[in-house]
């Protein structure tokens, strides 16, 4: 579970300050409960009841112990994002209110009392916040830690209904929604394109121990493949659509009692992009134990299972899914390095990116990363609708392990000589821009290697 950040907490009149801004009577406000945030958010749960037990409207009403039952009351979740731009709770909301309208169930925005809008700057512009209403169920990866949940049912049922998002008519890029070319889904095109790189040589000059850091010199080592999985991508036309961008365990709720998926929450990265990075998230977000650097195949063929059933992948996206897996992880392990030891140092989070930096080096060591690809190759074909268990049983049994995994066939793109050359990358893609370099490693099958490292040198002078 993502540690908790002692950021950004509000004080009861704050919260009752903005709780009224949404068109909530304060007057029957009885709790406001501080809930997990993940990185970047303070949030809480707000309690309200029709009929309060103490006509006493002070702060002190602001506690637990004077919450109404559950039948009595109402739930709404207030979110605030810390160090973002108004702008950035907007997309949030668009893509909120796009999958209510397609009857997906989701936690939804209240509307501001001056009909303005749903996103409230009073706190301050880059502290914008919203309330949305509140649905039961927990975290799963809390429940799969306290073994209340199978991991293999919340990955299956999880990546369901993360494909059902993927097969609705996709938002225009706009106003109110953003490519992934422009910010959400991991930060991959600040990785991407250079502007992370320029971020850690500018702190690298004013803080001698992040210049001389060991992460930099991995992070330059494989933000090029990065950058030649996106070029292919491009190349390929691979299918793009709503992405939820933040995939992982923490962000599905589920409820303990019935089993089932209730909705996937925090949309704070939603963006529009390949629909194979948000798979590709997904399955470093939800195919992981605990601690553990080896990726559980088991949580892998379940997910895998999940999503095809409603939308298979496409050939080219089985071809990309290794190089997208890595890129997930070094998105996520970067964003990590830079929010605990650039942007908030000192908490106990300083050293998270390592798990993900390990779990990089053994998917790519291990060979795991082709093994994922080849079970995504073997459950492409059309599936029937999740939503029907007896086609679910009827569906043919996948083994786990392949016999015949050693003598699967080279992978042949159709722009596989266009990546050999190489010379129109500049000009194809907008990411690569400021053309990051590296060591130029891009692993397309068991039969390309890497090439040897470059002498030892300073990560800095990695980049030209």
């Amino acid at each position: 579970m993502k540690e908790h950040l002692s950021v950004g907490a509000l004080s009861s009149s704050e919260v009752r300050r903005l709780v009224w801004e949404f068109s909530v009577d304060t007057s029957l406000l009885a709790s406001a409960d501080r809930a997990h945030g993940g990185y970047s958010g303070t949030n809480y749960v707000v309690t309200t009841a029709p009929a309060p037990s103490d006509s006493s409207t002070s702060d002190s009403n602001l506690s637990s112990s004077s919450s109404p039952s559950p039948s009595s009351s109402s739930l709404f979740f207030l979110k605030v994002a810390n160090n973002q731009a108004p702008a950035e709770l907007q997309y949030q909301v668009a893509a909120i209110l796009h999958l209510a309208r397609h009857g997906i169930n989701t936690c939804t925005p209240i509307r501001l009392r001056n009909k303005t809008g749903f996103v409230s700057i009073s706190l301050a512009k880059n502290r914008p916040a919203i309330l949305l209403t509140h649905l039961p169920g927990r975290n799963a990866d809390a429940l799969i830690e306290e073994n209340k949940v199978k991991a293999t049912d919340v990955c299956r049922q999880a990546a369901a209904a993360l494909a059902e998002v993927h097969e609705l008519p996709p938002l225009a890029v706009g106003a109110n929604m953003r490519s992934f070319l422009t910010g959400g889904c991991c930060n991959v095109a600040d990785v991407a394109s250079g502007r992370t790189a320029r971020k850690f040589l500018n702190a690298g000059e004013r803080n001698r121990k992040i210049k001389n850091h060991p992460y930099l010199r991995f992070f330059a080592a494989k933000v090029k493949e990065l950058q030649l999985a996106l070029r292919d991508a491009k190349t390929a036309e691979l299918p793009q659509g709503l992405l939820h961008g933040d995939p992982f365990l923490d962000n599905v709720l589920f409820d303990e009692k019935t089993k089932k998926i209730v909705a996937w929450v925090d949309w704070e990265d939603a963006c529009i992009g390949y629909k194979l990075w948000d798979v590709a998230c997904g399955l470093i977000g939800c195919c992981y134990d605990t601690g553990k650097k080896e990726i559980n195949k088991q949580s892998v063929d379940a997910f895998l299972r999940g999503y095809q059933i409603v939308r298979p992948l496409t050939r080219d996206e089985t071809h990309l899914l290794g190089p997208f897996l890595r890129g997930a992880l070094l998105c996520n392990a970067t964003w990590r390095f830079e929010a605990f030891n650039i942007l908030y140092t000192g908490t106990s989070a300083t050293d998270s990116y390592v798990e993900l930096m390990d779990r990089y080096k053994l998917l790519e060591k291990g060979g795991t990363d082709s093994w994922i690809e080849r079970r995504a190759k073997a459950m492409r074909p059309g599936w029937a609708s999740w939503r029907s268990p007896s086609a679910v049983k009827a569906a043919p049994p996948v083994p786990l392990y392949d016999d015949e995994e050693v003598a699967s066939p080279t992978r042949r793109l159709k722009f596989k000589q266009e990546s050999k050359q190489g010379g129109s990358f500049l000009s194809t893609l907008v990411l690569a821009a400021a053309a990051v370099g590296g060591v130029a490693f891009h692993k397309r099958d068991k039969l390309r290697r890497a090439p040897p490292p470059p002498p030892p040198k300073p990560w800095y002078q990695l980049f030209g």
